[in-house]
């Protein structure tokens, strides 16, 4: 019973080391775009952006699942000291949840589902279905007009401001549209991945310099 009702104290604890040393591993880093993988072969580049990592929907459920479990048995089947089957059924039910989720996301981030895709024959550039998009979007890359990194703040319940940063592409074809592409915890990390990206979209950083935006994203304002 203190196995299970630890599951979500321990689901943080291990969040928090995971993400620890993801951002000690990307200080240290010197991969040039960031660390993000991509496949190339003669007709296209797949660029694998996926939104949430599987080890962090492994935790998530693990934790969301024991918490849920823990007092229905506290007040139902005995308090602290319930029987034996009954705790070893919701552990097996939390757990298994989780190794569940783990593999579906781990599958579902090496499927291509998540996949920016630049086709080389066809000039053109397609944006997953992630970020909200519920269809895939195909672009031009004639009508890419600039690539850059936007910096989102999030005031936390405690007072505290989080940061995250997000390259978002902008194009124009009969309208102005931007999308974002991927969410990183890390400035360097996201500039050297948009740094990279750009020479794959023909997008210059003079070129860019020339073009004026008005950005149609929900800009979040800090209480005063």
């Amino acid at each position: 019973m203190m196995l299970l009702f630890m599951t979500p104290f321990n689901a943080v604890m291990l969040g928090i080391w995971v993400g620890g040393l993801s951002l000690l591993r990307d200080k240290f880093s010197s991969s040039p775009n960031g660390g993000v993988r991509f496949y190339q072969d003669q007709h296209s580049l797949r660029v694998r952006l996926p939104r949430y990592p599987a080890v962090a929907v492994l935790l998530a459920v693990a934790g969301l699942f024991g918490f849920l479990a823990t007092f229905p048995i506290a007040f139902l089947f005995g308090g602290f000291h319930p029987r034996l089957p009954v705790v070893g059924t919701a552990l097996v039910i939390a757990y298994g949840s989780g190794l569940a989720a783990f593999l579906w996301q781990l599958w579902a981030n090496h499927s291509g589902k998540s996949d920016l895709v630049i086709d080389h024959n066809q000039q053109t550039v397609a944006l997953p279905k992630t970020f909200g998009r519920k269809t895939k979007i195909q672009i031009a890359v004639s009508d890419i007009k600039k690539l850059f990194v936007e910096t989102v703040a999030q005031k936390g319940r405690e007072g505290g401001t989080t940061y995250t940063y997000v390259p978002t592409l902008l194009w124009q074809n009969s309208n102005p549209a931007q999308g974002k592409l991927a969410e990183f915890y890390t400035q360097a990390k996201a500039e050297r991945f948009v740094d990279w990206l750009r020479p794959q979209l023909k997008i210059s950083a003079a070129s860019e310099e020339s073009i004026t935006w008005k950005s149609s994203m929900p800009v979040q304002k800090e209480a005063s």
